[in-house]
């Protein structure tokens, strides 16, 4: 079907003969894609009472603010992330950074 008003195309499947893989393949990508969408927002929405929270007590003293501010975006986003199931880079962020803060104790190595 086209509508030639809107320059937009629509497409008609043949659902006696859908290629499951790759139905599979799209509806894991757009389960992704909208886990993003929702983790942006959380960390959002976060990232904006953690920076009121630091302006009121400390204010803008260091011009890394935002910057340290944005890297704590992107650990939140790691952390919904995980949370919905979705492996991404912010998750193997997440893993790095929990791995360099792990202490080992002496005769406790694996």
């Amino acid at each position: 079907m086209n509508d030639n008003s809107d320059n937009v195309t629509y497409l008609n499947f043949n659902t006696k003969h859908i290629d499951k893989d790759s139905l599979s393949y799209f509806l894991e990508g757009a389960t992704e894609y909208a886990a993003y969408q929702d983790a942006e927002s959380f960390a959002g929405a976060c990232l904006r009472g953690i920076l009121m929270a630091a302006e009121k007590k400390v204010g803008l003293k260091n011009e890394k603010f935002h910057s340290d501010a944005a890297v704590i975006a992107v650990m939140i986003t790691g952390l919904y992330m995980r949370q919905t199931g979705v492996e991404c880079p912010e998750t193997h962020l997440l893993d790095d950074v929990r791995e360099a803060l792990t202490v080992i104790k002496k005769g406790e190595e694996e």
